[in-house]
């Protein structure tokens, strides 16, 4: 029986789950003990979430929200952190807040989201502010005739501030309030998790392994035309990718007695992204106890060399 923290972040986890499942989202809740960034994938027809579970949201570490950024953005999905508090207190309904870049909601906020009530006010240093329709700012102060001295000089802000909210600027509440009375129009802009998640910047990864089987196998494949992102906090070492719509996990597997678990765990996320995985092995091993296709790196390097590795990835399509 989980007690404490554990006991809570479970059952917001158990919340999450079953307020996905009825907005009819095909949910993976992940279980891989420690080996991924993420807890959840969940689908539907239009929207993919990548969420990590924590019930104190100021627990998130630098190099998670990365990876959890990364791995949304290669998929073309979402980003997420359903939570319940952070050091300051419990975390309110109807506003979003951001850790190392990372979108966060309460679990009820997040039902909010799914029902189709998307926040409009995320929590910043020194208070909340909204995102602003500057376009529909600036149309709509035009159509009434208002210059941006007269705005400025009514709502009681700078005619920079004025300029800079009809481009885009997020504005405080009690600034909002003002201008939206004096438009008499609304132009608070609700908050798009994919679009937080695609318009996020997290840079090139710095990242370097010593391992040089690792190293021989992403070579490989970067030299047959694949992008390579390793990873740090995924079961998997790395995501490849062809082209926008085509991307793979790839597991460099040593020792295949002693790596079931991450090979199964790398099936796992896998198949939870609905994504194709490769697994290749230094040695010409048997594979035994091993459901999955592992291929050698005598094979990888025969079909690079062919330039062809599709006949590889196609022994473990999804679905299988």
């Amino acid at each position: 029986m989980l007690n404490g923290v554990d006991g809570l972040r479970k059952e917001l986890m158990e919340e999450t789950i079953s307020s996905l499942s009825e907005h009819g989202f095909e949910v993976s809740e992940l279980d891989l003990a420690g080996l991924s960034a993420y807890d959840i994938i969940a689908r539907s027809q239009t929207e993919k979430f990548v969420i990590k579970v924590l019930y104190n949201i100021d627990t998130l570490r630098n190099g998670v929200a990365l990876e959890i950024l990364r791995i949304s953005k290669l998929m073309g999905g979402a980003a997420l952190v359903v939570g319940r508090r952070s050091s300051v207190g419990d975390m309110e309904r109807g506003i979003m807040y951001f850790r190392h870049g990372v979108p966060m909601l309460s679990v009820e906020t997040f039902s909010d989201y799914l029902s189709g009530r998307k926040p409009y006010i995320f929590s910043g240093p020194g208070g909340y502010y909204v995102p602003i329709d500057g376009q529909k700012m600036h149309r709509v102060r035009i159509e009434l005739g208002l210059s941006i001295g007269y705005v400025s000089t009514k709502v009681g802000i700078s005619r920079r501030s004025i300029s800079l909210y009809e481009s885009g600027n997020a504005a405080t509440i009690d600034v909002l309030n003002k201008i939206e009375n004096l438009l008499d129009d609304e132009i608070r802009q609700e908050m798009n998790l994919v679009e937080i998640t695609r318009s996020t910047r997290i840079g090139n990864q710095d990242y370097q392994t010593d391992d040089t089987f690792l190293k021989e196998v992403i070579t490989l494949l970067e030299n047959v035309g694949y992008s390579i992102y390793p990873t740090q906090k995924a079961p998997y070492d790395a995501v490849a990718c062809e082209r926008e719509d085509f991307l793979f996990t790839l597991g460099a597997i040593r020792a295949l007695k002693e790596e079931i678990n991450r090979i199964n765990a790398i099936v796992k996320a896998s198949a939870a992204m609905e994504k194709e995985f490769l697994l290749v092995s230094p040695n010409e091993t048997e594979k035994v106890n091993v459901p999955q296709n592992i291929v050698s790196i005598t094979e990888l390097r025969d079909s690079c060399d062919h330039g062809n590795i599709k006949p590889l990835l196609e022994r473990n399509r999804y679905p299988p």
